[in-house]
């Protein structure tokens, strides 16, 4: 294990014990992947994670360095065509037993047409043979839902036509990276990019378990949060509210940023965790039950390893009280 140098018990939302103020949180190392870009708590201390390089969805110890316990390779079931199969798998988010996950719905950098990143589908947890937290495929993975947005009334001004023609990496581009638990089994969409009029788009889709049984999307209100002109690289639920991870989108570079968000008109409130900035954190999951529950952030190190030596890092902090 691992310090994270330049945190300082600033990174601490809520007063440490006595006596562990000036100690800075364990930067845990992960081996395995690079570029952590979703992440899940299965509890018992395990979390699922996914990564924009493979199409593997891996399950590690939540508290402890090394490599993955075990994996599940979706490839095969999301139906990845081509060239590049890359799923480029962006956002997950629990919904009971069940965990669905998306794609960045973003073309190629270039701005070449990448259709297996147009993917929604779910992974269901089970308890394994060997008494571990493992994971199987379930329904049919959706390859049209940002088409059906694209044509829903509740789109109509987000420009979302525009935006899936254009790259990820220009401004308005479409790139999804954010996927959490919305009220009443729904789940909210989290886009990087188009961020209109300077706020972070939000998109409840209020029927996920039905989409993946191959049943038309339907689609909540968009929602539109003042972000300080940050998209959204990640969100999960703690409780009745939710924590935001800002970052630039649509070829803006801005630092990475941490909010609290109450749900329906409250205003998104910035917490101040200045470890962030030595880090690229692109997933979020809370551990345990609300009352108990830490914030495990995840950094996508993919571009800082060489391909056989992929690894990501990990640190907690305990939720803000709200």
């Amino acid at each position: 294990m691992k310090l994270l140098a330049g945190i300082a018990s600033a990174v601490l939302l809520v007063p440490a014990p006595t006596g562990c103020g000036a100690t800075p949180p364990l930067l845990l190392q992960h081996t395995g992947m690079g570029g952590a870009s979703a992440a899940v708590d299965l509890g018992g201390g395990r979390i699922a994670v996914a990564n924009d390089e493979d199409n593997r969805i891996r399950i590690y110890r939540a508290d402890a360095d090394g490599g993955p316990e075990s994996f599940l390779d979706v490839g095969g079931f999301l139906r990845v065509q081509g060239g590049n199969t890359e799923a480029d798998l962006e956002g997950a988010a629990r919904v009971g037993d069940r965990i669905y996950w998306i794609g960045s719905h973003g073309r190629a950098k270039e701005g070449r047409l990448r259709p297996n990143r147009h993917r929604f589908f779910a992974t269901d947890i089970f308890q394994g043979t060997d008494g571990k937290k493992a994971l199987r495929t379930v329904g049919t993975p959706c390859s049209t839902l940002m088409e059906q947005l694209s044509r829903d009334a509740a789109a109509a001004g987000l420009g979302l036509v525009t935006a899936l023609a254009t790259p990820p990496n220009q401004p308005g581009g479409l790139n999804i990276e954010a996927l959490a638990e919305g009220p009443e089994g729904s789940v909210y969409i989290g886009f990087r990019s188009p961020v209109p009029n300077g706020r972070a788009l939000i998109v409840p889709l209020l029927n996920p378990g039905a989409v993946i049984q191959g049943q038309p999307a339907r689609f909540g209100p968009p929602i539109h949060l003042d972000l300080d002109g940050r998209g959204l690289r990640d969100m999960a639920r703690h409780g009745d509210s939710w924590y935001l991870l800002g970052g630039g989108g649509g070829g803006e570079d801005r630092k990475p940023k941490l909010y609290r968000w109450n749900g329906g008109t409250a205003p998104a409130v910035h917490l101040s965790v200045p470890g962030l900035k030595n880090l690229n954190p692109e997933a979020l999951t809370v551990l345990g039950p609300p009352a108990e529950a830490s914030l495990l952030v995840c950094s996508d190190d993919g571009g800082k390893k060489s391909a056989q030596n992929r690894s990501f890092r990990s640190f907690q902090i305990q939720p803000a009280p709200r």
